[in-house]
């Protein structure tokens, strides 16, 4: 049953949300009553939600080097996209900085997130 429910979750959570995704320089520790990311890039990202397993969503977001270039990323925010030009954080995951990055690469994080 509780297979059932997760899968359910998983497919609603990929299927019927518009998700936005965005970059940030900041990286310190999540907290649960945050907005935004610490220091957000302001990058328009349409990130790849993908269920990979019955409870598992995989998350891809990918950007071009030139849209980052020479800079270290800390941190990424997935949002809900409200349909009124606002968006709702709904994960953020800070991390080691990776880069600089170079206007010529592709910068992929996969977040991948479980539904207990």
């Amino acid at each position: 049953m509780l297979d059932t429910m997760a899968q359910q979750l998983i497919n609603s959570l990929t299927t019927s949300i518009i998700y936005k995704a965005d970059l940030g320089l900041g990286g310190n520790s999540n907290n649960a009553t945050m907005e935004e990311l610490d220091v957000p890039l302001g990058l328009d990202i349409t990130p790849v939600m993908a269920s990979t397993d019955t409870n598992v969503l995989e998350v891809k977001i990918q950007v071009a080097g030139n849209s980052i270039q020479g800079k270290v990323i800390r941190e990424a925010g997935i949002y809900k996209d409200d349909g009124d030009g606002t968006k709702t954080l709904i994960h953020r995951a800070n991390f080691s900085g990776i880069g600089p990055i170079a206007s010529d690469e592709t910068l992929e994080i996969f977040l991948i997130m479980e539904v207990a």
